[in-house]
């Protein structure tokens, strides 16, 4: 059984609706490579966590296109996950 305070509960629930409300809104918002960086600088991370995020599969980059100056993207409700999990301290990078 898992134990948890009612205002975290409520917490979880207020920002999976956020994140689902956002995918709505915008099924394909998009963000570049450099955006994700700022990102992930403004939550209180050093950019070379989302390095790791990638590492890990929690967050893609894709191409728009073909052409080798297409810009890198990956999706921003995705990168908010990541990021709140990050938050919630429900992701371990070590291994033990």
């Amino acid at each position: 059984m898992v134990n948890i305070e009612l205002y975290e509960l409520k917490n979880l629930l207020m920002e999976a609706a956020a994140m689902g409300a956002a995918m709505v809104q915008k099924p394909n918002d998009v963000m570049r490579q450099k955006e994700a960086e700022a990102y992930m600088v403004a939550q209180g991370y050093a950019k070379s966590k989302l390095g790791e995020l990638v590492a890990h599969g929690l967050v893609r980059f894709h191409r728009l296109s073909e052409a080798k100056n297409s810009p890198s993207v990956c999706s921003r409700v995705e990168l908010m996950a990541a990021v709140s999990a990050l938050k919630k301290k429900t992701i371990n990078f070590n291994k033990n």
